[in-house]
């Protein structure tokens, strides 16, 4: 944001400069008398860096007004307490002041020396020196509005493909309709579970139920360390990895729908499966094993507690996390630890999650039926539930609020820069008047005068694509490198965004051309 802040006032005072250059002819008989009846070269500049400084003032004060009437939305928008009228301390003080003056500074130096140097006997004649520079130099801020929009465009078009690419992918698991309960931190609750799940599978709509002390989206249990064993001769092969340890019972795959690859789930009967384990596929390459087939049947070793456990399933990869953050191992582990260690409470964690797979119709009633069921198990406490995919899509939260933000201020940076680009095609366009008139009056067709004029903002379009390409490049993979899961770069991330400046910017200067164009060239050329 605060580099799009930074853009933003860079297109502002650039398209002051422009407007203020163009527009230079206009003063040079005013300069000129100035000069003639005993202005300074200092005053000139001090009057036009005055001109300056009260379009920054009141840009200001219309700054404030703005942040004030917008700071409860743009808080909303950001999650975040940024702006309220009792903020403006002095430390924001000093920051406005900095900013205000440098404002001045880079918008109102170079207009003022231009206008300040002009030469009293050539401006009363209204004849404009080194036009070719200032040319040169408008064309130049051009092309350098011309690059922020195209980075900006870019890096928006950008944020949204990954943010659709993540949308998009297939999660391993399904987490539609299911609604999940938060079942108090205490050991006396935890007891009631089984009983109470139970109950809630009589239910019509309820499909499955699962218990456990994590679920997709709510982050993963602190890491165990496990190492790989030989089904040979037992011998570690330094294998040793950390892999969040999750605790389930048998339904928690059907409940999710995830698919198990090989192997078997855990047996209904807790005891008959005490020390079985289930891996993903990327706990079994973490652990060394060639394949799954291999990794069922094996042994791996718990070394936090030194113990042994068996595998005795595999199942496909899933996000537990956002996918932002990539695939890691998880190991499955069937419902408490008795006959694994003998202290069951030195690392059970209290806080269980009960998931409900649920049909679809009839949710308001069956939700109803559920807190009933929930106030007959636990009439101590209040009925604590939320939908899956709901909490899931909270993980995106973050990403999501980025491309909104980022979307509204490089909107309003290209909505700067277009404003600039229509002043400064309104001022070309009456410079030409008389040019376009007598084009017309020897038999130019419009189309041709129309290509003749956009020429030049279309090379200059072309130079800015060419330096804001690298540039884009190198920020967006920069940005991408946050995400395991990530948009490949390819042309046509370049290609829509310049192709969206370009039609922006040929329909600014076309509308312009074409109604110069279609004027009468006698209105033109009646005073010559």
């Amino acid at each position: 944001m605060t580099l799009i802040s930074i853009i933003i006032l860079i297109i502002a005072c650039i398209n002051y400069i422009n407007l203020s250059t163009a527009k230079a002819a206009q003063r040079i008989k005013e300069v000129g008398l100035r000069k003639v009846i005993g202005a300074y070269r200092w005053q000139l500049i001090f009057q036009f860096l005055t001109e300056s400084f009260i379009i920054n003032a009141l840009a200001v004060i219309i700054a404030i007004t703005i942040i004030q009437l917008t700071a409860t939305p743009f808080n909303r928008l950001i999650g975040k307490e940024l702006f309220t009228l009792a903020m403006f301390d002095l430390e924001y003080v000093e920051i406005i002041l900095i900013i205000f003056l440098c404002c001045i500074i880079i918008s109102g130096i170079y207009p003022s020396v231009v206008l300040s140097i002009q030469n009293p006997v050539t401006a009363l004649k209204n004849i404009s020196g080194r036009s070719g520079k200032r040319v040169l130099l408008r064309n130049i801020l051009v092309g350098i509005q011309f690059i922020a929009s195209i980075i900006l465009i870019t890096g928006i078009y950008a944020v949204s493909n990954q943010l659709s690419y993540m949308n998009r992918l297939d999660l391993g698991f399904e987490k539609e309709q299911i609604l999940t309960l938060n079942i108090p931190r205490n050991p006396e609750y935890l007891n009631r579970v089984e009983s109470f799940k139970q109950s809630l599978l009589m239910e019509p709509e309820v499909l499955y139920a699962t218990s456990s002390n994590s679920i997709p989206g709510k982050g993963t249990p602190i890491g165990q360390n496990f190492d790989r064993i030989s089904k040979t001769d037992q011998s570690s092969e330094s294998f040793i990895r950390l892999f969040p340890f999750i605790s389930v019972d048998p339904d928690y795959l059907n409940t999710f729908d995830i698919k198990l690859i090989q192997g078997r789930n855990f047996m209904q009967d807790e005891a008959l499966d005490h020390d079985a384990v289930i891996l993903n596929e990327q706990a079994v390459k973490d652990l060394g094993f060639e394949n799954s087939e291999e990794a069922v049947g094996a042994f791996i070793q718990w070394t936090d507690w030194n113990a042994t456990l068996r595998v005795i399933g595999v199942i496909k990869d899933y996000f537990h996390e956002a996918p932002k953050w990539g695939i890691g191992g998880i190991i499955l582990q069937n419902g408490g630890y008795a006959g694994v260690i003998s202290d069951l409470n030195a690392i059970r964690r209290p806080g269980e999650f009960l998931s409900l797979k649920l049909k679809i119709q009839e949710m308001q009633s069956t939700v109803c039926a559920i807190q009933a069921e929930w106030d007959r198990a636990f009439p101590e406490i209040p009925f604590d539930y939320f939908f899956l995919d709901e909490e899931y899509n909270l993980q995106y939260g973050e990403d999501q609020q980025l491309g909104k933000i980022f979307g509204i201020f490089s909107l309003i940076a290209v909505i700067i820069a277009c404003v600039g680009l229509f002043g400064l095609t309104l001022y070309s366009m009456l410079r030409r008047t008389k040019e376009i008139g007598i084009r017309k009056v020897m038999g130019a067709p419009i189309p041709n005068i129309l290509r003749l004029l956009t020429k030049e903002s279309f090379v200059l379009l072309i130079i800015a694509s060419l330096i804001a390409f690298p540039v884009a490049y190198w920020r967006i993979n920069i940005w991408l490198e946050n995400y395991a899961n990530r948009i490949e770069i390819t042309p046509w991330l370049f290609i829509v965004p310049i192709v969206i400046v370009l039609l922006i910017a040929l329909a600014i200067v076309a509308f312009q051309t074409i109604k110069t164009a279609l004027a009468n060239p006698v209105e033109a050329l009646r005073y010559e």
